[in-house]
C-alpha cells in the first residue's frame, strides 16, 4: 500500500522543482495539491509562488495569491520579488501599497525586493521612500539592507547618498555595540570607519 504526501512533501519537491528550475515538474505538484485539497496551507502556496515567480510565470503568481485563503508577509514579499524580477517592477511597488493597506508592516524581505525594484525602476524618489522605510522600521542593523541600499544608490549615482548611508549605518553598528552589547566604540573602531570610507572613495 502506497503512502500518500502530505503538504509538508509537496513543499519540499515544489521547492526543489524552484531551485532547479523545473517550471513543468511544478505545475504537476500544483495539480496534485489541488486533488489532494491542500493548498489551504499557506507554506505550500508560497512555494508555488515561489517557483512560478522564479520562472517568470507572474499570472500564475496573481492567480493563486487571488484565490488563497489566507496570505503572510512572506506571501507579499514573493509577490513584490515576483515583479521585481520578471520586468515589472512597478507591479511589485504597486503590491506593497496593497501591503501596507492591509495593515501588515514590512520586513527585511520586504525591503530587499524593494530595493531590487528600485534599481530595475531607475527612481530615485522611490529610492529616497525605501530609505526612508528602513529607518523608520529600524532594520539598518540588517548588514544586507543597509548593503543593498548603499549599492543602489552607487548605482543611480548618487555617491553622497551612499556617503550618508554609510554613515548612518556606521553609527547604527556604534549603538549597537554599546546598547546591546556594552562595548563602547574605540578610537581604533573609528579609523577602521575612517578607512572603510576610502576605500570607498569618499
Amino acid at each position: 500500500m502506497g503512502i500518500e504526501p502530505n503538504e509538508v512533501t509537496l513543499i519540499s519537491i515544489t521547492s526543489a522543482c524552484a531551485s532547479r528550475g523545473a517550471v513543468d515538474e511544478g505545475k504537476y505538484i500544483h495539480g496534485f495539491a489541488l486533488k489532494l485539497g491542500v493548498l489551504w496551507e499557506v507554506k505550500l502556496v508560497n512555494s508555488l509562488i515561489n517557483l512560478y515567480g522564479k520562472s517568470g510565470y507572474l499570472d500564475a503568481v496573481c492567480r493563486l495569491v487571488e484565490t488563497m485563503p489566507v496570505g503572510n508577509i512572506v506571501s507579499w514579499n514573493l509577490m513584490i520579488a515576483s515583479h521585481a524580477q520578471n520586468g515589472t517592477a512597478a507591479d511589485g511597488v504597486g503590491y506593497f501599497n496593497l501591503m501596507r493597506r492591509a495593515g501588515i508592516n514590512p520586513d527585511d524581505g520586504t525591503v530587499l525586493s524593494l530595493l531590487e525594484a528600485c534599481e530595475n525602476l531607475g527612481l530615485l524618489k522611490l529610492a529616497e521612500g525605501v530609505h526612508g522605510l528602513i529607518t523608520k522600521c529600524g532594520l539598518y542593523a540588517n548588514a544586507t539592507v543597509a548593503t543593498g541600499l548603499l549599492d543602489l544608490y552607487a548605482k543611480l549615482g548618487r555617491l553622497n547618498y551612499s556617503l550618508k548611508v554609510f554613515g548612518e549605518e556606521g553609527k547604527n553598528y556604534f549603538d549597537i555595540m554599546s546598547q546591546v552589547y556594552g562595548i563602547e566604540p574605540r578610537l581604533d573602531h573609528y579609523s577602521c570607519m575612517v578607512i572603510s570610507w576610502v576605500a570607498l572613495g569618499f
